[in-house]
């Protein structure tokens, strides 16, 4: 059993393992001259693993789609990973009991662990060689056709990954082979990516970074995200916006002009809460300064904003706030509304989300329900979930799946 896996990343290298141990011959055809760019920056090089939520919660996270998700979870889940990087000599651990990181906190260490067990199991890695065309006969996967000639295939498996990162090798040719075998593509848009507003005032707190905020879309039942906020100079970014970005990213491909309107809570505290603390402040303490008061909340720099936005006087004694001032703030405070205009787009993108449509693939064994012998695993497919190692995890048990399903048909 001939297997041409195309990609090189964390989907395609345990794929490649999985399929060699059960006896099929491995090709690997990655298009940069170096293997698994993107796993050497996954985490700022720390490389967060996984988590350890329980498997509902996890698969909750990917949205309504996340059920498909669950045989490629029974094959590989968060400890059988945590195995299988054990057994290459790349022991991990779990600082907050959550997420997880090789012992190291070096993603180099995964990726020469998993190159040295396909250099050991005879598996070929075919460097700077682009994938041109998938051969299909009769129904049937054939052939590869690549820039160093073509590769027989009894099986194939496409794990390119998504557009984001063009520099260490995102893209869309993934998509253009999937479509060339009749595959429907999900609309890829940029997903765990930083937000570019219309407002101006997040470029004055560039730098500027909230460790327990929210940010929701302005509509009813839409999503909302908790978490770390960061400004910059463009707009909104870190942990809680590009969890959410996802979302905002399909809202403003429907949208002409494209255009989002969110809210961020600041604070946890809601208006009212926030009218009271104001309320408290000008009878007890007030000779203490809004800003004074302010930076026991937020960093001073954002507190100046907020008084700007509210029309307050930064240096005015909390004894002489007006009624209508202290709601002003509070609303701030409580829901400061941005438009979103766009995203920072692929370059800056971490995750896609879109793909190969899951209706046209079998979740068992990740097989094509179009082409036998043809395979998906990874970012290809329309399936992403937010940061904190998700979307690793679903890269590594979705290639050991397909690899599990073609080593099976091997003898």
């Amino acid at each position: 059993m001939n297997l041409v896996i195309i990609g090189s990343g964390p989907a395609g290298l345990s794929a490649a393992i999985a399929a060699a141990r059960g006896g099929a011959a491995v090709t690997i055809v990655e298009q940069l001259d170096k293997p698994a760019l993107k796993l050497l920056a996954s985490g700022g090089g720390r490389c967060n693993l996984t988590n350890l939520l329980a498997r509902d919660e996890f698969m909750r996270a990917f949205g309504r789609r996340g059920g498909f998700m669950r045989p490629a979870l029974d094959a590989m889940d968060a400890q059988g990973l945590r195995n299988m990087l054990e057994g290459l000599n790349v022991p991990t651990e779990s600082p907050d009991g959550v997420h997880v990181y090789p012992a190291s906190n070096r993603s180099k260490d995964v990726l020469a662990a998993l190159l040295t067990e396909c250099d050991r199991l005879n598996a070929r890695l075919m460097l700077a060689t682009r994938a041109r065309e998938v051969v299909v006969h009769d129904g049937r996967v054939e052939a590869l056709q690549t820039s160093n000639g073509v590769l027989r295939a009894d099986a194939l498996l496409i794990a390119t990954g998504g557009r984001g990162y063009p520099q260490l090798g995102g893209g869309e040719s993934g998509y253009g082979l999937a479509r060339g075998t009749g595959h429907r593509i999900i609309e890829p848009k940029p997903a765990l990516v930083g937000l570019v507003t219309r407002e101006t005032w997040p470029g004055a707190c560039a730098g500027v970074s909230l460790n327990d905020a929210e940010i929701a879309i302005n509509a009813k039942g839409a999503s909302r995200r908790r978490g770390a906020i960061l400004f910059t100079h463009k707009g909104v970014s870190g942990p809680a916006v590009l969890d959410i970005s996802g979302d905002i990213s399909e809202l403003l491909a429907k949208h002409a002009p494209a255009k989002v309107e969110v809210r961020l809570k600041l604070t946890l505290d809601d208006e009212r809460a926030w009218l009271a603390r104001l309320d408290e402040a000008r009878r007890s303490h007030g000779k203490k300064t809004l800003g004074g008061l302010l930076s026991e909340a937020i960093p001073a720099r954002l507190g100046r904003t907020v008084c700007d936005l509210a029309g307050a006087d930064w240096a005015a004694r909390c004894a002489h706030l007006g009624a209508v001032e202290a709601k002003r703030i509070a609303a701030v405070l409580s829901g400061a509304p941005l438009t979103v205009t766009g995203t920072e787009g692929w370059p800056s993108a971490m995750v896609t989300r879109g793909g190969v449509d899951l209706a046209q693939v079998d979740p068992k064994t990740l097989e094509s329900r179009l082409v036998r012998g043809l395979y998906f695993a990874g970012e290809i497919v329309d399936l992403d979930g937010p940061s904190g190692g998700f979307n690793l995890q679903w890269a590594f048990s979705s290639g050991w799946l397909a690899g599990l399903a073609v080593s099976n048909n091997c003898g």
